[in-house]
């Protein structure tokens, strides 16, 4: 068996059990797949940054890794598909103390700055090719 059947075994097999951990706790799913989205992101969103630098500022510093850096920018549309994912399921999501009234924290008090729908916006702007 070559290496791409067993890596895409095991991507099915971890499918699978995200699925079955989404049937049966649907809260602490979802903030799961926050953290490994926001992760992987990361990577992408920084990878098209730092080749934008490269391609405005010139030079020859950047063709070591340009190679590394171009095809990570391409997942943007697949990291674009899984916020569609993760904004089904929001309504199952809670984001902790943060996003509750305080009196410590006034700027959080205004209304919508914790919309869900700023939270959207956001979110798919950042995902946006145009940025």
């Amino acid at each position: 068996m070559s290496s791409r059947h067993l890596a895409l075994l095991l991507g099915v097999f971890m499918a699978l059990a995200s699925l079955y951990g989404a049937t049966m706790e649907r809260g602490e799913f979802f903030r799961s797949y926050l953290v490994a989205y926001l992760f992987w992101f990361q990577v992408s969103l920084g990878a098209y940054f730092l080749s934008n630098i490269h391609h405005l500022s010139g030079g020859g510093w950047g063709r070591a890794i340009r190679r590394f850096l171009e095809p990570a920018t391409k997942t943007l549309p697949l990291m674009a598909i899984l916020f569609i994912r993760f904004s089904l399921g929001l309504p199952n999501f809670t984001a902790g103390p943060i996003l509750r009234l305080s009196p410590h924290r006034p700027f959080l008090n205004r209304k919508g700055f914790t919309s869900i729908h700023l939270f959207l916006s956001q979110g798919l702007s950042y995902t946006s090719p145009s940025g």
